[in-house]
């Protein structure tokens, strides 16, 4: 027996049969590739215990967070808790309801949220594309007193109570909020659409404060099978007419950047003040869930 606790009579069927399915595989024209998968820990399953070496985690956190969000809001209060708002964050993600959220945000982006949150202290919150909830469930965590919103054409994965927000099944741009604070409003997209249309129709709407959720650059265009064509970060970088085609997980995508296109990026760009991608604090941590997170605030 070896230190996996299998017999090497087991490990040696199990090679054996692995052998047999790739040559009738191969038999058949096909070619079995092994691609390298990304291994990421969960805070649940893998954290430190000693008292020091916690401190120095969430150190490393709370000097992140407070160069990102006080770079942004240099009206950031200065006696802000930064320590006590990373180690309220890992108490709600370690013991939120969501064991995993395939589809959904992750460590990364819930790590912002909740840091942006703790820090704007948003009184209304609108989030367009809810998927299974877990995002609305941490904005009601954190900004208890919060008037939430939660827009989807599809609501029928949500695993979170209906108390938990204003949900409605539709486009987002199809509601009346009326007049709104714009230095208290935080709204979030998440549903792979047209993200440049996404910025006009905020814009149009009084808002100021956006996050957008899988805002990659056309450069890796290829991490995303339903991007929000175009994104923010292509509007903001110097767009041209373009054909574009790529794989995704071996399946072909295809856009077109005319014209059209150009003009549309255009009208958003001349809306755009602030176009901020947060640091990367799941790769180096371990806890994965990077998805070019980015902070947009309009003129």
């Amino acid at each position: 027996m070896n230190r996996s606790g299998h017999t090497k009579t087991k490990v040696g069927t199990i090679g054996l049969l692995k052998k047999l399915v790739k040559s009738v595989i191969e038999r058949h024209g096909y070619r079995v590739i092994r691609y390298p998968v990304a291994r990421f820990h969960s805070p649940r399953t893998s954290y430190p215990i000693s008292p020091k070496l916690t401190e120095r985690h969430d150190s490393y956190f709370a000097r992140v967070a407070k160069r990102e969000i006080s770079s942004l809001w240099p009206q950031t209060d200065e006696a802000f808790d930064w320590s006590r708002s990373v180690e309220s964050f890992f108490r709600y993600y370690t013991g939120r309801p969501f064991v995993e959220n395939t589809g959904g945000s992750g460590f990364h982006n819930s790590f912002w949220l909740y840091l942006l949150c703790d820090v704007l202290k948003p009184q209304l919150i609108v989030e367009s594309g809810v998927w299974r909830g877990q995002t609305t469930h941490l904005f009601r965590q954190v900004a208890p007193d919060a008037e939430i919103f939660g827009f989807d054409i599809d609501l029928a994965h949500l695993e979170v109570p209906p108390s938990t927000a204003h949900f409605i099944e539709s486009d987002w741009n199809s509601f009346d909020f009326g007049a709104i604070d714009q230095e208290r409003s935080l709204l979030f997209f998440d549903c792979h659409i047209n993200q440049c249309r996404r910025v006009i129709e905020a814009h149009e709407r009084g808002f100021k404060t956006l996050v957008f959720d899988d805002n990659p650059p056309l450069e890796f265009i290829h991490r995303e099978g339903l991007p929000g064509f175009p994104t923010v970060a292509m509007a903001m970088a110097a767009p041209e007419r373009e054909d574009i085609e790529y794989l995704f997980q071996g399946q072909k995508k295809e856009y077109v950047c005319n014209d059209q296109t150009l003009a549309l990026m255009e009208d958003a760009r001349k809306h755009i003040k602030t176009h901020h991608e947060f640091a990367d604090v799941g790769t180096k941590s371990g806890y994965g869930g990077y998805s070019f997170l980015t902070l947009v605030e309009l003129v």
